[in-house]
Formats: structure tokens, C-alpha cells, sequence
């Protein structure tokens, strides 16, 4: 009767105590996640989303297995996650590769879970310096100050010859025509060919 007790202990207590075992790891969540993109070159910026981790421990996410580089960690815990960026690895080779999200403690082999990204090519290189400006079709190094000077003579000619002077029909006339002489004059100045042969002397307005 004693044997029969203690062979019966025997069987029983290693049940409870796998009982208990399969419990508690039925308790720990197994983990989606999801990429997106999906594919792209290596060096592709993707954003991960998570869910059905344990919610007291933070969640690594690593390339190619639960063992990989990592990738990124999240930095509040789970049980998910939402837009968490990533590189693909610049190294990575084209065809099929995967990402693995899985909590990082003690729940880790039970909650980790991967999902799949295709490489469709090689990371981008280095982008080419922009082409020089093109050359400038002004001969002249001074053509701002040109231009500033121009823009003043035009200013110029307008308030000395301005028809609100004129008393009399034949003085407005007369305004009229040596306003316009005065602005053909003062809009050439600054222009390639004419520039070295004008200056702000030989204006009618700068005269007797």
C-alpha cells in the first residue's frame, strides 16, 4: 500500500509542476508584427507597428533573426507599438529578408514573431555634387552697381521732368520730349555694349 502511494506521488508531482509551467507561459502573449513599407532598396527607411507583447517588458526589433543586429528597441513597454522607424540594413542583399520583434526579457523566445521584407535593390550612393551655375552674361563685374546706378537715373529723369512742372501746353511738350531723351538715355546705362560709354554726367538732368 505504501508503494503504491509513493509510485503515485512520483507521477503526480512532476504533472503539477508542468501544469503549472504550460500555464504560466500560456499567460505570455506571442507578438504580430508589421512592416511598411514592404520592400524596397537597401537603406529603405521603414515604419514597424506591434501588438500582443507582454505589457511589462520594452520590445527590440532586430534584422534577420531574434539574434540580429538590432534594429531598434522601443523605449516605453508593450504590449504594442505604433510607428517605430527602422533602416534596412545598407548591406543588406536583394531577395526576401525578415525583421523579428520580441520582448526582452525573460518572455522573449515565447512573444517573438517576424515579418517578412523584400530587397528589390542596392542602397542608393552618394549623390553627385549640383553642376556649377551657368556663366553669367554679363561681361561687366559691376553690373549690380550698374544696374543701382540706372535704377537712380530713371528715378531721377522722372521727378526733374515731370509734366506737373509745366505751367503751359508748350512747356509740358517740351518736358515730355526731354523726359524721354532723359530716360532712353539713363535705361542703357548698365548694358553690355553701352555701359563703358554712358555715365550719370552726361544725363540732360545732371546739365545746365
Amino acid at each position: 500500500m505504501l508503494s503504491r502511494r509513493i509510485l503515485l506521488g512520483s507521477i503526480v508531482a512532476p504533472a503539477v509542476v508542468l501544469a503549472a509551467v504550460s500555464v504560466a507561459w500560456a499567460c505570455v502573449p506571442q507578438g504580430t508584427l508589421t512592416l511598411n513599407p514592404t520592400q524596397g532598396a537597401a537603406g529603405t527607411r521603414v515604419m514597424t507597428s506591434g501588438s500582443g507583447f507582454e505589457g511589462s517588458e520594452p520590445i527590440e526589433i532586430r534584422w534577420e533573426s531574434r539574434t540580429g543586429p538590432i534594429l531598434a528597441t522601443t523605449t516605453t513597454t508593450g504590449p504594442s507599438f505604433n510607428n517605430v522607424p527602422i533602416t534596412i540594413p545598407a548591406s543588406a542583399t536583394g531577395g526576401v529578408h525578415y525583421v523579428s520583434a520580441a520582448n526582452t526579457g525573460e518572455h522573449a523566445d515565447h512573444s517573438a514573431t517576424a515579418a517578412s521584407f523584400e530587397v528589390t535593390g542596392a542602397a542608393p550612393g552618394p549623390q553627385p555634387p549640383p553642376p556649377p551655375p551657368p556663366p553669367s552674361n554679363s561681361a561687366d563685374p559691376h553690373d549690380h552697381g550698374s544696374s543701382a546706378a540706372r535704377a537712380k537715373a530713371i528715378k531721377r529723369c522722372k521727378r526733374k521732368y515731370s509734366a506737373k512742372r509745366a505751367k503751359t501746353a508748350a512747356q509740358r511738350r517740351r518736358m515730355a520730349k526731354k523726359r524721354k531723351a532723359c530716360l532712353k538715355k539713363a535705361k542703357r546705362l548698365g548694358d553690355d555694349h553701352d555701359a563703358s560709354s554712358f555715365s550719370l554726367a552726361s544725363l540732360p538732368l545732371f546739365g545746365s
